[in-house]
């Protein structure tokens, strides 16, 4: 994803679970967040 856009996940499966697999290549730091919640419809 690049930054600065929303993303939605929506499963559309009826018979098989949605699965995600989410990498980051820099630990999270707090005194410095770079990501924001935002209710997506």
């Amino acid at each position: 994803m690049l930054p600065g856009y929303t993303h939605n996940i929506i499963n559309l499966s009826e018979t098989e679970p949605l699965v995600t697999v989410m990498w980051a290549n820099e630990c999270f730091d707090p005194s410095k967040p770079d990501t924001f919640f935002e209710v997506v419809e």
